[in-house]
């Protein structure tokens, strides 16, 4: 299963706190999701979990790259346990699979 590719963006002007994301389709615009639907939910909360759903792609990448680094045998760190299990835990999640 593949995402729809980023960048994503807030699109606050087309419908309260729409994350988009312009592809290559008819139109050039895919709603990736809504989290307000109405002036009543136009929140601070619902702007950041816009703004949070919005940075997903990028937070996933730079996430990728990291446990990449942290896992090669070239890495002279030592990333905790926890840390990798977190990563590992996140990057399933994002990819629909059990970690």
């Amino acid at each position: 299963m593949k995402h729809t590719p980023g960048p994503w963006q807030v699109a606050s002007s087309m419908c309260p706190y729409r994350v988009i994301a312009a592809v290559e389709e008819p139109f050039g615009v895919v709603v990736v999701c809504d989290t307000a639907n109405n002036a009543k939910t136009r929140t601070p909360e619902n702007a950041a979990n816009a703004n949070l759903i919005a940075a997903a792609p990028e937070m996933y990448e730079a996430l990728k790259a990291i446990l990449d680094t942290c896992l090669s045998p070239d890495y002279e760190g030592a990333p905790s346990d926890a840390a990798v299990k977190l990563m590992v835990a996140a990057l399933a999640k994002a990819e629909g699979r059990h970690a």
